[in-house]
């Protein structure tokens, strides 16, 4: 039996069976459009559209049945012969998925590069006072210039000191707790006392930094603990 492309005017050889299986839906060997092949069913060779068509045809017909180039068979689950013709050009849709999917994974680099930064800047920002030096503090690099102890001129049993601290660090740092330790001639501990900031410094607020390099003088007083003490021990705590 013969069919004809409704497009291109092709002939070709077809059986029965096939017209059958494809429910009449068939793609052209020559044109590769979709065309109901049942339309133009025949026994006959159909008329042949042009010279060139004619002598397409007559190759066509000279050749063996296996192997004259069928057309290709159109077959759906869904039996709609507008999908069939939608299924004809897959090459186009295969070409647009793949610029789909170059455009969702521009779409996650660039998400993932932003949640990159996004979390490089909450790590900075919460470690910017330790990056900074803000929070930094090394007493041990703050170290007492001089110290002078002697009796208070108008109270009674109490002690003035007069001393100077140096903060030696590459940074600026809080002011630390100053320990007061009075020992007797054995080493043995007479008296301790541990002043704050507030304490030994005049007008201080907790927005006050002990600056590098620079000399601090404080002034604090302490009980008199009589004839028993006779060394004092500074520590920054």
């Amino acid at each position: 039996m013969f069919t004809q492309c409704e497009h291109c005017k092709a002939i070709f050889e077809i059986n029965m069976r096939e017209v059958t299986i494809a429910k009449g839906m068939l793609r052209c060997g020559e044109c590769h459009q979709v065309f109901n092949g049942s339309k133009t069913l025949s026994t006959n060779m159909p008329e042949p559209y042009s010279d060139k068509k004619i002598e397409s045809a007559k190759t066509r017909e000279s050749k063996k049945p296996e192997e004259i180039r069928h057309t290709d068979i159109i077959t759906d689950d869904n039996k709609d012969g507008g999908n069939n013709a939608a299924k004809a050009d897959k090459k186009p849709a295969i070409k647009g998925v793949e610029k789909d999917s170059d455009g969702v994974g521009l779409r996650l680099k660039t998400t993932a590069l932003l949640l990159f930064l996004l979390l490089i800047t909450q790590v900075l920002y919460h470690y910017k006072d330790e990056i900074l030096g803000v929070n930094r503090y090394e007493p041990d690099k703050i170290h007492m210039v001089n110290h002078n102890v002697f009796t208070h001129p108008i109270e009674k049993g109490v002690l003035l000191i007069s001393a100077s601290m140096e903060n030696e660090a590459d940074f600026d740092q809080k002011f630390p707790i100053l320990e007061v330790r009075l020992t007797d001639s054995q080493s043995k501990l007479v008296a301790l006392r541990r002043f704050k900031p507030n304490e030994y410094l005049e007008n201080y607020t907790e927005s006050m930094l002990l600056k590098k390099n620079l000399v601090t003088n404080l002034k604090l007083k302490i009980k008199d603990p009589g004839s028993k003490a006779t060394r004092f021990q500074f520590n920054f705590l």
